[in-house]
């Protein structure tokens, strides 16, 4: 009997102390209380979409077209700068709306993040990652219509157009060959031009000296060019360099020669689409000047006037249009004979 007291009595004093052990343990391994958020931007939501986001626009972002291009089936001969920068475009925008979420405050009623701010978040990052399938796809981006922030106006109808393709040249060609394009009031074709320009899916630059970043002179000189009325530079594609400094650009502008002036940097343009260059070996060999094979392109092609596109030629012979020349640009369109 007194052995089974003793018994009694260490066992609930053992057991005492493992219950203590207890209740202290489990107070001591309590989980801290954890803050709640109280924006949206401080929240796992907003922070794994943000760097999503951020991430999808520094692996498309680049200066380079031809970096760019290998984004693009075919490479170079599928690359289309205007698709290129609606995709661009629609991530950034994209970012801006969920930076619009940032500082959206109110959740701490609910313990967390509220459920509709939850779910912007959530659909801005689903549209991110629907941007970057349609991108890939070379699906259609919808028109845009924007000011952007140095004031020009940007549009664009979000269609996939491959440079270099006969869809994509077809379409141009056929607009560039019924554009006449009509003067203003003042009698000036300068609103003319950026129709045209448009319509072609180039831009006008009107900062000529802009130029020299791509392509250098080929006399090398960095002087003001005030012979020059119009350029292109395949290294700056998509672009027509409209020069100010012209001695002839007053006459220029306010004559029906603007419009073909532009047609012909255009030509320019489509050669180098086809021969990555706008001197392309072919004509090299045969020494022809690659302008007199762009004037004849420009004709053949693009609804060129030959009268007013060999107006120069009595200074500038390398602009009279030949049959060799016909034949070459032929090559060109047709076979995309370069060399």
């Amino acid at each position: 009997m007194v052995l089974a007291a003793v018994l009694a009595v260490v066992l609930v004093v053992v057991g005492g102390f493992f219950a203590a052990r207890a209740l202290l343990g489990a107070t001591s391994a309590a989980p801290p209380v954890e803050e709640v958020p109280t924006a949206a931007e401080d929240t796992p939501e907003y922070k794994e979409a943000a760097a999503y986001i951020d991430g999808l626009i520094e692996t498309y972002h680049s200066e380079n077209p031809e970096e760019q291009a290998e984004f693009f089936p075919g490479g170079a001969a599928g690359y289309d700068s205007t698709y290129m920068n609606d995709f661009m475009i629609s991530l950034v925008e994209t970012q801006v709306e969920l930076e619009d979420l940032a500082d959206l405050e109110g959740f701490e009623a609910r313990g967390d993040i509220a459920s509709d701010v939850a779910d912007l978040v959530l659909s801005l990052r689903t549209k991110a990652e629907d941007l970057e399938r349609m991108f890939l796809a070379q699906e259609s981006f919808g028109s845009k219509r924007l000011t952007l922030e140095d004031g020009t106006q940007y549009s664009s109808d979000g269609e996939y157009y491959p440079e270099g393709t006969p869809a994509y040249n077809a379409e141009r060609e056929a607009f560039a060959q019924g554009f006449v394009g009509q003067p203003d009031a003042n009698g000036s074709y300068a609103a003319a031009g950026e129709e045209l320009a448009a319509g072609l899916g180039v831009t006008l630059n009107h900062n000529f000296g802009e130029i020299l970043d791509y392509c250098g002179r080929s006399d090398g000189s960095t002087e003001t060019d005030t012979s020059t009325g119009a350029a292109y530079c395949d290294q700056s594609p998509g672009v027509v360099y409209i020069n100010h400094d012209s001695v002839s650009y007053e006459a220029d502008v306010h004559s029906p020669y603007y419009i073909q002036m532009i047609k012909h940097e255009f030509g320019h343009a489509r050669i180098a689409g086809v021969c990555a260059t706008t001197r392309p070996q072919v004509a090299s060999v045969a020494g022809m000047n690659h302008e007199t094979l762009t004037n004849a392109f420009t004709v053949l092609y693009l609804g060129g006037d030959a009268d007013l596109l060999q107006q120069v030629a009595v200074d500038r012979p390398e602009y009279l249009i030949t049959e060799e020349a016909n034949q070459l640009a032929q090559g060109i369109h047709d076979s995309s004979t370069c060399q």
